[in-house]
Order: structure tokens, then C-alpha cells, then sequence
């Protein structure tokens, strides 16, 4: 009885765990540093309305702009380069990031931490990582 309970179990904990994102491998499609294109800043399709409707520039911790299109490109040494406009302004905000293994992009907005080294890092640590 308690062998069966624990493979139940175990199989229900093992296969309980899935991405909510339902995307084949076949339809995805990374870009590289030639990628450029003009898109919408609010979120297409949200899930879960916990937070409210992401907006691109929000994500990348760019608030207070009001916008409807964002244009985004990546410079010859792989910086991703978004341009906005805001209130008849024309900004342009650059960010240094690289391209994974994966073929993801990747940025570091925040990456701070806080420990006492000597001392039980792993217990007196702070990380702040966005």
C-alpha cells in the first residue's frame, strides 16, 4: 500500500511540473543581431491578470512613457537599441546584452547582491536580479 502511494506520488510530482507556454519547437523562431522591427508596446495576449497588462518598456523598467510602438535593433557589437517616441520627443534607450546558447537575448537590468562573505553567505544574502 505505501509503495503504491509513493509511485503515485512521485510519478504525480514528476510530471506535474510544464510551462504554461505551448509553443512548438518548430514555430519558434530567434533572431539574431540582423532582427529589426517596429512593435506594439502593450502585451498581446496576457494570462492571469495578477499584475495587469505588461508593457514592453515597462518590462525593461522604462515607466512613466507613453507610447504605442516601439522600434527595436541590434548594433553591429550586439547592443539592442530601442527607439520610442514620447510626447512629439524621440528617445532612444540602449542596452549591452549578449545572445545565449539558446538563441535568446539576454539583459541585465539589475544584478546586485548584498553578503557578508566569511560569514554564512548563503544565510546573509541578499540578491537583487531583474
Amino acid at each position: 500500500m505505501t509503495r503504491t502511494a509513493i509511485i503515485i506520488l512521485t510519478s504525480f510530482l514528476l510530471s506535474s511540473c510544464r510551462t504554461g507556454l505551448n509553443i512548438k519547437k518548430s514555430g519558434v523562431k530567434y533572431f539574431d543581431k540582423n532582427f529589426s522591427e517596429t512593435v506594439y508596446n502593450s502585451a498581446f495576449k496576457v494570462k492571469g491578470h495578477r499584475y495587469g497588462s505588461p508593457s514592453l518598456l515597462g518590462l525593461l523598467e522604462i515607466h512613466d512613457e507613453i507610447t504605442d510602438s516601439v522600434s527595436i535593433k541590434f548594433s553591429d557589437n550586439y547592443e539592442l537599441i530601442l527607439t520610442y517616441k514620447n510626447k512629439n520627443t524621440l528617445k532612444t534607450k540602449t542596452f549591452k546584452g549578449q545572445f545565449s546558447e539558446k538563441g535568446y537575448y539576454e539583459i541585465f537590468l539589475r544584478n546586485e547582491s548584498k553578503e557578508i562573505p566569511p560569514l554564512f553567505p548563503a544565510i546573509f544574502a541578499s540578491y537583487n536580479i531583474n
